[in-house]
């Protein structure tokens, strides 16, 4: 199981399933998200020199052969192997069991910076 889908855990999906092969192991992606985006192209997406669906990558498209969980994973208890997730109505819900998890870690730019950069897109466009 892969907690994130973001740059960094569609990458490990695709690692894994070269090291380990296709029929050894299963392999299961969770993230909020459906898609992973392309954070650096993200200015150029807003200034019309890239496509905006050139900047969004759908996981199950990219990971045709992984199990994609679309939920936010709330906790893992790593002794019981079992991830909670967040279900429809934003109660906890077990959803697995595994057998190793990988963890990646959120890259977010704070809110002043993003914010900053949004200004300077927008600007760069006029």
């Amino acid at each position: 199981m892969i907690v994130g889908g973001g740059h960094g855990g569609m990458h490990a999906a695709l690692r894994l399933r070269r090291v380990l092969g296709h029929r050894q192991a299963t392999v299961t992606v969770v993230d909020a998200n459906s898609y992973m985006t392309y954070q650096p192209l993200l200015a150029e997406a807003a200034v019309g020199s890239v496509e905006p669906r050139h900047v969004v990558v759908p996981l199950r498209q990219a990971l045709p052969w992984a199990h994609v969980v679309t939920r936010e994973v709330v906790s893992n208890d790593h002794a019981q192997r079992i991830a909670y997730l967040r279900s429809d109505d934003g109660d906890p819900a077990v959803i697995s069991l595994f057998d190793a998890s990988v963890i990646v870690a959120v890259s977010q730019s704070p809110p002043r910076q993003r914010a900053r950069r949004a200004r300077r897109a927008r600007g760069s466009v006029r």
